[in-house]
This record gives structure tokens, sequence and C-alpha cells, in this order.
């Protein structure tokens, strides 16, 4: 009892500093590249970040909890991403096809082709939210922090690079799809978890039901 608890205090240390990592790495580079882009580029960025906060959560739609706080097997899983992946697609889809309209009430220079190039950003996130699942469920956040470093730094240093070398707000768009491509490729070789593109219609009901209780509580 006493060594599970110690190792469980361990386990939310690590989720501590991988938050503190993460976000440390990510808004150091933001200073850096603060000091390059302009204003106008921050306005673009700002709107796409929101954009992409929207569709993250829309595309998770509550599965990832469901999954860590009850009792599941591989089909639950399974089932998950593929209803995650699905809703990626529909949401990237929006994303392009609403993209004019919003360049068009707000009126920036980059901000049309930033939308539709950013719409990729929530399938490319879609194949790692099980994996993200399976290492909280099991209070792996050690791994969780060196994926969460790593994505970061890497990510960074090639908005740095390509910022110098006069790629303005769109340095800032590599940052935001490279990380999302280490991070997830990073979650796959830690979990070793695969998709079998396996959808179980039993499994999904259990976890709607399991959410709508959630919601009513």
């Amino acid at each position: 009892m006493e060594k599970n608890e110690i190792s469980k205090g361990k386990a939310y240390l690590w989720g501590g500093l991988s938050s503190i990592l993460g976000g440390g790495i990510r808004f150091l580079f933001i200073l850096f590249l603060a000091r390059i882009l302009n204003p106008e580029d921050f306005g673009e960025i700002a709107i796409v970040s929101a954009v992409l906060w929207i569709a993250d959560n829309i595309v998770d739609g509550g599965f990832s909890t469901s999954l860590i706080q009850k009792k599941t097997h591989d089909k639950d899983f399974q089932t998950a991403f593929v209803v995650s992946l699905t809703i990626s697609f529909v949401v990237c889809a929006l994303i392009f096809i609403t993209a004019s309209t919003i360049n068009a009430i707000l009126n920036f220079d980059n901000l049309l082709l930033l939308l539709k190039a950013s719409s990729i950003i929530p399938i490319i996130g879609s194949l790692g939210i099980i994996q993200k699942t399976i290492l909280i469920k099991s209070i792996n956040f050690k791994k969780l922090a060196i994926i969460g470093f790593y994505s970061n730094f890497l990510s960074g240093i090639i908005a740095i690079i390509l910022a110098y070398n006069g790629y303005g707000v769109w340095s800032y768009m590599v940052l935001l799809v490279s990380f999302k491509l280490i991070e997830t490729i990073l979650l796959i070789k830690y979990t070793k978890w695969l998709p079998k593109f396996k959808f179980h219609l039993e499994r999904y009901k259990y976890s709607s039901r399991y959410l709508d209780a959630k919601d009513f509580k």
C-alpha cells in the first residue's frame, strides 16, 4: 500500500512536471517568435489557435474522460478511435469550408490560407488521442512529460529556424503541425497501441450512456 502511494506520488509529480515543461518551453519559443513576428501575425495566430482549441474539444467529444474513468478493454479504445477520427474529418471539412467566411469578417492577410492549412491538425491529433488516454489511465505521466518535452522542443526549434529565414507567421503554423505530428509519433512509440479500425456499436452505446450519466450528475 505504501509503495503504491509512493508510485502514485511520483506519477503525479511527473504530471506536474509535464505541464510545467510543456507550457514553459512553448512560452519561451513564443517569446523568441514575438521578436521576429509583427502584431498582425499574432492576431492571426490567436484566431487560428482559438479555432483549433474548439476543434480539439469537438474531436475528443468527452470520450477520453469516459475511457479514463470507467473499466475498459480494447474494443472501447478501438471504437473511440474510429469515432474521433471520423469527427476529425468532419471538423477538418468545416474549418476548410468556413475559412473564407471567417477571413471575410476579420480581414487578415494570411488568415484564409492559415485556417485551411490548420484544418489538417485535428486529423493528426485524433491519431494520438487514444494513446494519450492510455498513458493517463495508467498514470504514466513520466512518458507524457518526455513526449511533451520533445514535441515542444523540436517543433519550437523548427519554428524559430523558419522565422529567422523569413517565413513569418507560417513558422508558427509549422510549429503547430510539427508539434502534433511529433507528439502523435511518440505516443504511438511509447504505448505500442495501434488502431484496427473496428467500430463496436455496443461499446459506443455503453460509452454514450456513461457520458450522459456524467453530464446529469
